[in-house]
């Protein structure tokens, strides 16, 4: 392989690696996550997360919700409805933080 092939294979591999799926993202099983993550395939779309958020933590862009004592996730972090997908709204009441939450009506 010549060089300049080399250089093109290695810029579209990296690429196509720094282009993966990130919290919040729809999904439909974890494999289209991140690796750590999990696919909460009871929100439409899907949505990457991590659960057991109070143990392990969350990265940056998330927050850790606790839907109930058993409960908890990494959510996408918002300041507004364009923060969040297509489908999801910025919800303000189950954390310290704003978050992406599945729009009330919206189908998994």
């Amino acid at each position: 392989m010549n060089t300049k092939k080399l250089i093109f294979f290695l810029l579209c591999f990296s690429f196509l690696g720094g282009c993966g799926r990130m919290l919040g993202d729809a999904c439909s099983t974890s494999a289209d996550c991140e690796v750590g993550q999990i696919c909460d395939k009871t929100l439409p779309g899907g949505y990457c997360t991590k659960a057991d958020c109070h143990y392990f933590g969350c990265p940056s862009e998330a927050t850790c919700v606790a839907f109930n004592d058993f409960d908890n996730y990494c959510m996408l972090q918002c300041q507004e409805e364009g923060d969040c997908r297509e489908g999801y709204t910025c919800v303000a009441d189950f954390s310290d933080e704003a978050f992406c939450g599945a729009q009330v009506g919206v189908e998994p």
